[in-house]
């Protein structure tokens, strides 16, 4: 199926995984959440953030959001220390 509703002829004859997943029945990608903060800076966006990138997923942890995501202003400096942070917390 296309994203319109309309069959694409022969796709799932021609990819038997498309067709496998088709039968499976859809589910959401994460808990439904009030809000989820997916603009916040860390403490290397020098003016707009001051919480450190490792420390950021667990407090969206406990705040019961589903995912996080860090903005950083013009570098990209935390973005490992935010994903070993995600991976200890089981996010």
């Amino acid at each position: 199926m296309s994203c319109y509703g309309q069959s694409l002829p022969g796709l799932h004859a021609a990819h038997p995984a498309l067709a496998a997943n088709r039968r499976r029945p859809w589910t959401p990608p994460m808990p439904h959440a009030d809000f989820v903060h997916l603009c916040a800076h860390s403490a290397y966006s020098l003016s707009d953030g001051a919480i450190k990138a490792d420390k950021l997923p667990a407090l969206a942890r406990e705040a019961g959001m589903p995912a996080v995501a860090i903005t950083d202003t013009s570098n990209l400096f935390g973005a490992l220390e935010f994903s070993q942070g995600c991976t200890a917390k089981g996010c």
